[in-house]
C-alpha cells in the first residue's frame, strides 16, 4: 500500500509501489527469510515490525509445514479467489491477524494488487516453514513474497516487497552526512534527537526551530485529538463512520472508492489514515471531531505556531487549492486572514474528487507555501505527547507502528513508528525510533519549489540517519 509518506496527491496502484516500495502484512523474522536491511526499501506496510509466532491452540499435531503450498495459496486470493473472515482466521496467527485486521489491514492489499493481476510464481527459495517466492504479472509487475508459519501452519509473517531492492549507492557514515545529502536537494529542516525523560536533546539539527512544510504528517495531530476523544469517552473506536460523497477525497487510501452509505468503524478510518495515508479516512475523521477539535490538537500537542494552519484545510480542500477550478483562489488564501480563509472554504465546499484533475499535479505547487506546517522541535513534542497518550489508549501506540516506513535491520529497533508526507517538490518524514538503548526521534522535511524531490532517496536518507541513531 502506497507510499512512504503517501502522497495524499496520487493514487498509487502496485505498479507505483513497485517502484519505490514494499507492502508489508506481518514482519517475517526468521533467520533465513527476513524483511532487514537498512537502506533496502521504502515500506509501505499495514504491520507492525516485527511480530512473533502464536502458540497454536489446537492440541494435535499438525502436518509438515510447507511455506510455498501457503504461499502459492496466498497467490490464488491475489488472483481473485474469495477469501472469508473464517477462512482468514484459519489461514493467519492470531497475532498477525491482530495487527492487521481482516477488513481494514487484508483487503485494502487485495484491493490495491489485484487489478494488476493474475500473478504467477516464477522463482521459490526457502526452508519448510519459511520462505520466499517472486510472482510476476503479464504486465510485467513483479514482487516478492516472504512467508514465515508458526507451528500450526498458518501465516505469522508475511511480506509483500519490490522484486528489486532499492537502496543508496553510497549509504552516509553519519547522521550529519545524511542531512547533508538531504539539504543539496532542498531547502532541508530536519531534527535527530533522543528522548529524556520527556524531553528531546538535539543530536543533530538543521533549522530545526523554524515551520517547515509536513505534508500528510499534519495527520498526526488528527490521530492525536481522536485519542484524546477515545480517552474523554466522546469517540469510541467502534463507532461507526457512515461513508459520504461530500467528504470523498482524492488518492491515496481505498476509502474514496467505498460507496456512499457504507460503515467503516473509527478505528479502521484512523488505521488507513496512518498506515496508507488514506485522505478520505483522514477527512471523515476530521468532520466526525470538527475542524476546531483538530485546530485546538495542534497548540495542545505542541504546534508553536498554529496560525499558519488555522483553519485547518483537510486533504480534498488542499488539494483544490493547488488544482482544479478552486486553484485561483490560493492567492487569497495565502493573502487572507482567518476570517477570509474561512469564506474561501465555504466557497469550495462543493467540489468533489472528480473536479480535481490529478494528473495535472506533476510539478511543484508553492510546496513551500500552501501546505501543513510545524518546526522539526514541534514534531519531536508531538511525539513525546503521543507517546504519553499512547499509555492511556495503547491503540494509538498500534496505530503508528503499522507502517515503519522503512524497513531496519532486525535487532535494530524494538518499535518503529513512522508517518511521512509527500506532494511533488515534498518530502517530509517522521521517525520515533525505541530500543533497550532509548527513544529517539528522527524528523524533517526538505523542499523544492523549483523542481520535484526524489522521494526515494529523500525518504531512504531518513532513514539512514534514523538507524544511525541506534549505533551511537
Amino acid at each position: 500500500m502506497p507510499s512512504v509518506s503517501p502522497s495524499f496527491a496520487r493514487r498509487q496502484t502496485p505498479r507505483n509501489v513497485a517502484a519505490i516500495a514494499g507492502l508489508i502484512l506481518g514482519v517475517v523474522t526468521a533467520c533465513g527469510v527476513s524483511a532487514e536491511t537498512t537502506t533496502s526499501g521504502v515500506s509501505t506496510s499495514t504491520s507492525t515490525a516485527p511480530t512473533t509466532s502464536s502458540v497454536p491452540t489446537t492440541t494435535t499435531s499438525p502436518a509438515p509445514a510447507d511455506v510455498q503450498a501457503s504461499i502459492d495459496w496466498f497467490v490464488s486470493i491475489l488472483n481473485g479467489e474469495e477469501l472469508t473472515e473464517a477462512e482468514y482466521e484459519s489461514r493467519f496467527s492470531e497475532e498477525f491477524r491482530r495487527q492487521v485486521p481482516y477488513e481494514s489491514g487484508f483487503q485494502p492489499v487485495l484491493d490495491q494488487f489485484r487489478p494488476d493481476g493474475p500473478y504467477n510464481v516464477v522463482d521459490r527459495d526457502g526452508d519448510m516453514t519459511s520462505g520466499e517466492a517472486v510472482i510476476e504479472s503479464a504486465g510485467g509487475i513483479r514482487a516478492r513474497i516472504l512467508a514465515e508459519l508458526d507451528e500450526g501452519n498458518r501465516f505469522s509473517g508475511l511480506v509483500i516487497q519490490p522484486a528489486e531492492e532499492h537502496a543508496l549507492d553510497d549509504p552516509p557514515e553519519t547522521i550529519e552526512e545524511s542531512f547533508s545529502r538531504l539539504a543539496a536537494m532542498g531547502t532541508l529542516h530536519a531534527l535527530a534527537a533522543e528522548v529524556v525523560d520527556g524531553d528531546c536533546q538535539v543530536i543533530e539539527e538543521v533549522g530545526a526551530s523554524e515551520p517547515a512544510p509536513i505534508g500528510s504528517m499534519f495527520k498526526l495531530y488528527v490521530l492525536a485529538a481522536l485519542g484524546e476523544a477515545v480517552q474523554n469517552e466522546d469517540a469510541s473506536w467502534d463507532d461507526a463512520i457512515v461513508i459520504m460523497d461530500e467528504l470523498k477525497s482524492v488518492p491515496t487510501g481505498v476509502l474514496q472508492d467505498r460507496a456512499a452509505g457504507e460503515t467503516v468503524t473509527v478505528q479502521e478510518a484512523a488505521e488507513l489514515m496512518i498506515s496508507i495515508s488514506d485522505n478520505t479516512a483522514t477527512d471523515h475523521l476530521m468532520d466526525l471531531l470538527g475542524r476546531e477539535t483538530v485546530e485546538a490538537a495542534l497548540a495542545e500537542y505542541g504546534n508553536t505556531t498554529p496560525e499558519l494552519n488555522t483553519p485547518l484545510l483537510n486533504t480534498r480542500e488542499l488539494t483544490a487549492l493547488k488544482v482544479g477550478p478552486a486553484s485561483g483562489l490560493s492567492v487569497q488564501w495565502l493573502d487572507g486572514d482567518v476570517a477570509a480563509r474561512r469564506s474561501i472554504l465555504a466557497q469550495i465546499s462543493d467540489i468533489t474528487p472528480g473536479d480535481l484533475p490529478l494528473q495535472d499535479w506533476t510539478d511543484p505547487i508553492q510546496p513551500d507555501q500552501l501546505e501543513w506546517f510545524a518546526t522539526p522541535e514541534d514534531l519531536c513534542t508531538l511525539a513525546v505527547r503521543l507517546g504519553e497518550l499512547s499509555r492511556s489508549v495503547p491503540e494509538i501506540g498500534d496505530i503508528l507502528s503499522a507502517n515503519p516506513g522503512v524497513p531496519a535491520n532486525v535487532g535494530t529497533w524494538d518499535t518503529i513508528w513512522f508517518k511521512g508526507g509527500s506532494e511533488p517538490g515534498l518530502l517530509a518524514a517522521w521517525f520515533v525510533t525505541r530500543s533497550e538503548g532509548g527513544t529517539y526521534l528522527t524528523t524533517g522535511s526538505v523542499v523544492n519549489s523549483d523542481e520535484s524531490v526524489d522521494i526515494e532517496e529523500a525518504t531512504l536518507l531518513f532513514a539512514s540517519a534514523r538507524d544511525l541513531l541506534a549505533t551511537r
